[in-house]
């Protein structure tokens, strides 16, 4: 019984730390043998939702930037009503979920000790979400998407370093496939960008109303890589700190958006420093509100996954979502699939196919 104890906590400790940072080495969660067909339906509901959230993510905030007459809106306080979002949608989940749910808050935000440990990982958060719209912006969804995929490299990393755990040699075999496939993707984009600017050829990988530079391209990059190397640390300390803590996966979200607010609104007052406090909503319309909602979503259908998929088909799901923006941005945005791209896309594919399946 002691085995069955460790290994049930394991299992709601994995889901604490992929509610937040989604990292497959951490997803060691598989599906009962004996699950409903309601609940077969909905793993499959949420993996596609999942799917179509990733690319919609992707596509809208870089849509946002290069669409005709675009309006400039505070990236910061996206993040910050996104995340106040989620906070409603897990304090409903959490009343439709526990049996005393007010008696069960109480407890939990009452622990300072705990608090104080999420406010630090709520931080990283916030700082890597911020990280990742900025590079969305400066790279094309599809790019974004692949070299996102290097928080996978950096978890594992932290895990041998902070926790001293073992990584298979088939796993560190695909993580080099990884870091080769966004090396591929990488120096596509550079030479991409070079074209545009010796030949001011727009009909490159990037947006048909905006052209990217060199600069651009690589400031891109480098946030997109902190924000992994931000989300590989952020997953292995939070597994650290809390493996030992037993509240349900929406007590946890409740905890981290709290946390994350106040810090996510001292980011938006900086950004918005000598602005008007009437123009925090300028900018806004349709699909800046579209973006806050995918970005409150995506959290929750992690959560979701989580509880009702396995780690297989969540890696799968990832794959599909790489594919499914390749090709919108390419009726989109002019994005040019060219044999490098699709060498490291495939490269990167396979990689989370080994990975996910050792």
């Amino acid at each position: 019984m002691p085995n069955a104890a460790a290994d049930k906590e394991s299992k709601r400790s994995a889901e604490y730390i992929l509610t937040i940072v989604p990292s497959a080495d951490n997803d060691v969660i598989r599906p009962s043998a004996n699950v409903s067909v309601a609940e077969t339906v909905l793993k499959w509901m949420t993996l596609a939702i999942l799917t179509l959230q990733s690319s919609a993510y992707a596509v809208s905030i870089r849509y946002s930037k290069v669409r005709v007459n675009a309006t400039n809106f505070l990236q910061t306080s996206v993040v910050l009503f996104g995340e106040i979002l989620k906070l409603l949608f897990s304090v409903a989940a959490c009343f439709c979920t526990e049996q005393r749910p007010t008696s069960v808050l109480a407890e939990h935000l009452s622990d300072w000790a705990d608090l104080l440990k999420l406010g630090i990982i709520s931080f990283l958060y916030t700082v890597q979400n911020n990280l990742v719209f900025f590079s969305m912006v400066h790279l094309s969804p599809a790019v974004a998407q692949i070299v996102q995929q290097t928080k996978l490299l950096f978890t594992a990393g932290f895990a041998v370093c902070l926790l001293k755990q073992h990584v298979s040699t088939m796993r560190w075999f695909s993580l080099l496939l990884l870091a080769i496939g966004v090396s591929i993707v990488q120096v596509q984009q550079h030479y991409a960008a070079s074209n545009v600017e010796k030949t001011g050829n727009s009909s490159t990988s990037f947006a048909i109303h905006h052209r990217h530079d060199k600069a651009e391209v690589w400031m891109g990059f480098s946030a997109a890589i902190i924000a992994c190397a931000l989300s590989g640390f952020t997953g292995v300390y939070l597994e650290k700190v809390l493996k030992n803590t037993s509240p349900s996966v929406w007590i946890r979200n409740i905890q981290l958006s709290i946390t994350a607010v106040p810090i996510g609104l001292f980011f938006m007052l900086s950004e918005k420093h000598g602005k008007r406090l009437n123009s925090l909503f300028e900018g806004y319309d349709w699909l800046v509100l579209t973006i806050m909602v995918l970005f409150a979503s995506g959290g929750i259908l992690v959560a979701l996954a989580i509880k009702y998929a396995d780690n297989i088909l969540k890696g799968f799901a990832t794959s599909l979502s790489i594919i499914l923006t390749s090709g919108i941005s390419v009726i989109m945005f002019g994005f040019i699939v060219d044999n490098w791209f699709m060498l490291g896309a495939l490269f990167v594919i396979f990689s989370l196919a080994i990975y996910l399946s050792c």
